[in-house]
């Protein structure tokens, strides 16, 4: 049976310590390095939930008051406050606070692992593997699914990855008002990400691995991870900058008996050509 094409992970050196324990970190949303990534545009609020808030504040301010007013200055005031209501929800400022606060809610709940088609991009090497110091895996990713297809499915089935959209007219999404379309959000980006070609997996963090950290400054952080198994690793490829202890750490892991079917490359530059290259990894001297 033929092969599916496998996905590939971005890494810099300061994740072999996850990888070594056969963990990949999934990222919340808030902390991915486009700020418009899961953000919503906002929603104004329809009218009949503009007026179940107002009937709130009404039920409220009639509760808490114990001064008996005209009733014309009564219904003077009501109609300010709705007035009011109705201009603050629509507001730049309340719809701008409407998206971010969708953000940092999301991701206290889902996390991503972000996967490529591309082994050999440049522009990812030099930023996401630390200028070519870190190193690129391979992974038998499971099922891959068009948007469309993913959409039916549940999220964060093992290492299933749904393809992000590069719409060539992109505008934020307003989140509708049931988040029927969270998964819209969640796998579309701006034309100018689509060189990455990048697919997700999306899962959510109250099944993920918890891993805690101390940082240089001696705080400690907490990690979501993901964990994949031997078999769904496929090949792993040093960048030609990793220094002399990373990449010794890295090949003790895959001279490990689970890892023996693993492929081993290395980045170089074609002399002739100048381009980016994968060549067979030396093995190293023991």
């Amino acid at each position: 049976m033929k092969e599916t094409p496998g996905l590939f992970k971005y890494l810099d050196s300061s994740k072999l310590v996850f990888f070594e324990k056969r963990l990949l970190l999934l990222t919340p949303p808030k902390y991915l390095n486009d700020p418009w990534d899961f953000l919503p545009k906002g929603r104004i609020p329809s009218e009949d939930e503009i007026l179940k808030i107002w009937q709130e504040i009404e039920n409220d301010i009639a509760c808490s008051s114990a001064i008996v007013v005209p009733l014309d200055f009564a219904l003077r005031e009501q109609q300010k406050r709705l007035e009011g209501l109705k201009a603050g929800v629509a507001s730049t400022k309340f719809l701008g606070g409407q998206g971010k606060n969708y953000q940092q809610e999301i991701s206290k709940l889902f996390g991503i692992v972000s996967l490529t088609e591309l082994p050999v991009c440049r522009l990812m090497w030099a930023h996401y593997a630390q200028s070519y110091t870190g190193f690129v895996i391979e992974l038998d990713a499971g099922e891959k699914y068009d948007y469309e297809d993913f959409v039916a499915r549940n999220m964060g089935t093992g290492l299933n990855a749904v393809k992000v959209k590069y719409p060539p007219t992109f505008q934020q999404i307003q989140i509708a008002k049931d988040a029927s379309n969270v998964l819209e959000l969640c796998c579309t980006k701006h034309p100018s990400w689509k060189y990455e070609e990048e697919w997700r997996n999306i899962a959510p963090l109250s099944g993920s691995v918890p891993c805690r950290l101390v940082d240089n400054s001696g705080r400690e952080k907490r990690r979501f991870c993901l964990p994949f198994k031997p078999e769904n690793l496929r090949r792993v490829i040093f960048g030609m900058r990793m220094e002399a202890e990373t990449k010794q750490r890295l090949s003790t892991m895959l001279a490990q008996e689970d890892f023996k079917n693993v492929k081993k490359q290395i980045t170089d530059i074609d002399h002739e050509t100048g381009e980016l290259i994968l060549k067979p990894f030396p093995e190293l001297e023991k």
